[in-house]
């Protein structure tokens, strides 16, 4: 399957010529949906790295901000140099959209790179309507809400797919059947959740 250990390998291929370094080189990876709970829910996503992964910054939404004077700073996003992800049922999100904002307002998003004790990106929208929650890299576990009563989307966790973020430049592998079976027990397990992760669900539950 073509999957991160194998962009891995490339990486660590390149990194042994003279003079190139692995993380100096952009990869884009795209996301490959592998099921969704929901019947004609697709989720796609692009994401260019200066490198893999492990190699994106931990970030918040509000680190950069001050409480006393109201006031946010720029925000370096460093080796993530571009992000687009979204779905056909709610809506999506590209690095425009990961603004900074105080603490208790919109955006809300937070950014844990592969290591990480929650690795994924959550990212709630600017009116608090929608969200898009990325758990996990290699065998990805995505799940994205909105406050449309009429969508499929309307409940908490009804929207949850499945997939790999892989190399965009590896040739595509047929899934197998025990990758399959794992997409589907990573749906009913759903996936660990991180303080910052966990508050922007309560968050969204409360809204």
């Amino acid at each position: 399957m073509r999957t991160l250990i194998t962009a891995t390998a490339v990486a660590v291929a390149i990194s042994a010529i003279p003079g190139l370094s692995a993380a100096a080189i952009p990869i884009d990876y795209v996301f490959e949906q592998t099921s969704a709970t929901v019947p004609g829910l697709v989720v796609t996503g692009k994401i260019e790295i200066n490198g893999g992964f492990a190699d994106l910054p931990s970030l918040t939404s509000s680190q950069t901000c001050n409480s006393l004077t109201r006031t946010c700073g720029p925000i370096d996003f460093d080796r993530l140099l571009d992000i687009d992800v979204g779905s056909n049922l709610t809506a999506s999100f590209t690095l425009h959209d990961l603004r900074p904002s105080m603490p208790g307002s919109y955006p809300a998003w937070d950014i844990v790179p592969d290591g990480g004790l929650d690795p994924g990106i959550r990212w709630i929208d600017a009116r608090d309507l929608d969200d898009i929650f990325i758990n996990g890299w290699e065998n990805s576990v995505i799940e994205t809400d909105t406050d449309d009563a009429d969508s499929p989307c309307g409940r908490t966790r009804a929207c949850v797919v499945t997939g790999h973020w892989v190399d965009a430049a590896l040739p595509v592998a047929e899934p197998t059947a025990v990758s399959l079976l794992a997409a589907g027990l990573l749906i009913l397990v759903g996936g660990r959740s991180s303080t910052i992760s966990l508050s922007l669900r309560r968050r969204r539950a409360a809204s």
